[in-house]
């Protein structure tokens, strides 16, 4: 290419100028045809990368959703972990009660074993009760008896004593019944 700079400040013959011409010529062909297989390969990579931007983009979407997922699946486990001690809580209630129940279950059973030996020492007393009163009703029956069987000889007695006031005092001091 120096020669070619030389031949155009004038200092060479048309021949030479001419290959050299040709050379430059060449040269620049194969500069134009690696350019243009530079800029069809530069095609291809942009087709290529907007081929692979769509699902890039499409990835990147995803990615985005399934972030603002997670965040909501973050925040139901956080629900999740504070219903977690309330059922706990509710457990721990629940068990106390059914203590307590079992406790008053137990309390009730006694209660009724003890009502039942009430009862039946009830009526035992009740029994007996009806035993005394049959007794009393036999015993007030058996002294109106014997107080009108008693009325004629105790009459009797009592106007004897009147009769013979000492007599009584020399019986030893035993005085009838009044």
């Amino acid at each position: 290419m120096a020669s070619l700079f030389k031949n155009l400040l004038g200092n060479s013959n048309d021949r030479e100028l001419s290959e050299e011409m040709r050379a430059v010529l060449a040269e620049m062909r194969k500069e134009a045809d690696r350019y243009e297989r530079l800029i069809e390969t530069s095609r291809d990579s942009r087709d290529q990368l907007e081929q692979i931007a769509d699902p890039l983009t499409k990835a990147v979407d995803d990615v985005s959703s399934m972030s603002e997922r997670i965040g909501e699946i973050e925040t139901r486990l956080e629900a999740m972990s504070k219903l977690a001690g309330v059922y706990q809580e509710l457990e721990s209630r629940a068990q106390f009660i059914s203590n307590e129940q079992q406790l008053a279950e137990a309390q009730l059973a006694a209660t009724v074993e003890d009502s039942e030996k009430i009862r039946t020492a009830m009526d035992e007393i009740g029994g007996k009760l009806d035993q005394a009163i049959g007794m009393k009703d036999q015993l007030s029956s058996f002294l109106r008896r014997h107080r009108r069987a008693s009325r004629p000889a105790a009459r009797a007695a009592r106007a004897s004593a009147r009769r013979a006031p000492d007599r009584g005092v020399q019986d030893g001091g035993a005085r009838p019944p009044a």
